[in-house]
């Protein structure tokens, strides 16, 4: 290699390293509780997406605590199960879809520490409600506004 390549190699390097230098450690972050095990640990966990009945009665499904109820669980370990995690990537680079009972172990749980902080602001599931009825039903298309139907 030339002399001049080799000075403007060097002189990247110098740059990416005071980058590097300046920027913020990730590390320093606050944490709310959960452990950096390929989770988002930076503020509390997301709101439930799906209230739970029980959510306290949800048994962790994996690790070392397989079969043991959240609500037994410290605070470190719920708020590592709510929290939000990297999604598991196939061999092409594309997301697997979350599986039925991680995504109701991590709603049980987020809705368990919100709970517990009093923080929850999902409308809490009621007992023996009946189900929510429809404001107007569908009415069927008339031939004449067919064409008003069309999206384009």
């Amino acid at each position: 290699m030339s002399e001049d390549i080799l000075k403007q190699i060097h002189i990247e390097l110098v740059s990416i390293r005071e980058l590097l230098a300046k920027a913020p450690a990730q590390a320093a972050a606050k944490s709310y509780g959960g452990s950096s095990g390929g989770a988002s640990t930076e503020g509390p966990p997301p709101q439930p997406t799906v209230l739970i009945d029980e959510p306290g009665d949800v048994q962790c499904h994996f690790g070392k605590n397989n079969g043991k109820p959240l609500s037994e669980m410290t605070e470190r370990q719920l708020a590592f199960y709510a929290s939000v995690k990297e999604p598991r990537l196939d061999s092409s680079g594309k997301a697997f879809p979350p599986r039925p009972q991680d995504v109701k172990l991590e709603n049980a749980a987020r809705q368990l520490w919100h709970r517990q902080k009093g923080s929850l602001t999902a409308k809490e599931p009621e007992r023996n409600a009946p189900p929510p009825r429809s404001a107007e039903p569908a009415k069927p298309a008339s031939q004449e506004n067919l064409d008003e139907d069309v999206p384009f």
